[in-house]
């Protein structure tokens, strides 16, 4: 019976009648395919007309099952890296704000620190931090009464004040609240990035007539080498409450403690209830 199957393969292709087109087979299909049975091997090589042709019509077979088995891989491949592709991009878009285009997950947050921090330790220098920058809107409930296709537009422009340096972390975490951690700068400089950023933001306008300037309450924690050093990332709610909590505390703070404009003002967290206020500067540098 297996000769006759073999017979039959052999006249159905007629490929096999031609030796040389029959052994170009065989070495491509060994190079190609990895043959690695021996004696099929050394039969191939050196065997009787009707062997090899037995061995060719084998290896044929070979091939094909090989062929459909890559094919249906690569199909299979296809659609996993597809279903792949859809899965990233659901997550990309679970992460980041709809309406601005910002960061809204905290996971993403917490992995972007465990990376960047690891770069700040080498490349650090004297008097290098990062920075947590947590921004409250003023007054936004009377903003949100006005529509929400006006807060929305507040929302957005705010966003794109934010956004600087492209080494930087824009997030919007909350309706109202946004936050900026900044990859790295100098402490001195701290003061000039607040106040560029309050200025820019009190150029968005909001009103019937456009006529009132959008202020926000910001609050600074700063990271030296060895604060950096010490924050746990164990958890995501453990280390926004190391970080975020502390600048938040100094946002509210700043809420609070500016009762003639009721924000608009910007604290750095020194300590347990213990904050400095960043004095505004009439220098345009």
């Amino acid at each position: 019976m297996t000769q006759e199957l073999f017979e039959r393969r052999r006249a159905n292709d007629s490929i096999l009648h031609d030796e040389a087109a029959r052994d170009a087979i065989i070495e491509g299909l060994l190079e190609k395919y990895h043959f690695d049975n021996k004696e099929a091997v050394i039969l191939a090589k050196t065997g009787s007309e009707e062997e090899r042709d037995r061995v060719a019509l084998l290896m044929q077979d070979a091939r094909l099952l090989t062929d459909n088995h890559m094919l249906s891989m690569h199909k299979t491949s296809k659609a996993r890296s597809a279903a792949i592709e859809h899965t990233l991009e659901m997550e990309k878009k679970a992460a980041l704000d709809p309406l601005t285009g910002l960061v809204q997950d905290q996971e993403v947050v917490l992995h972007w620190f465990e990376r960047e921090r690891s770069r700040f330790k080498r490349e650090v220098a004297e008097d290098d931090v990062m920075a947590w920058l947590e921004l409250d809107i003023d007054h936004f409930k009377r903003i949100n009464e006005l529509g929400h296709t006006q807060a929305d537009e507040v929302l957005k422009k705010l966003a794109g004040a934010l956004q600087g340096r492209p080494s930087d972390l824009d997030c919007r975490l909350g309706g109202d609240e946004f936050s900026k951690f900044l990859y790295k700068l100098k402490k001195k400089d701290i003061t000039v990035i607040v106040q560029r950023l309050q200025n820019s933001i009190r150029d968005i306008k909001y009103g019937d007539k456009l006529d009132k300037h959008v202020t926000v309450s910001i609050g600074v924690l700063m990271l030296d080498k060895d604060d950096v050093d010490s924050i746990g990332i164990s958890s995501v709610g453990s280390f926004m409450k190391q970080v975020r909590g502390k600048a938040d505390a100094a946002a509210i703070h700043a809420k609070k403690h500016n009762p003639e404009k009721h924000g608009d003002c910007a604290y750095i967290w020194k300590g347990e209830n213990n904050f400095e206020l960043i004095e505004e500067s009439n220098s345009n540098e």
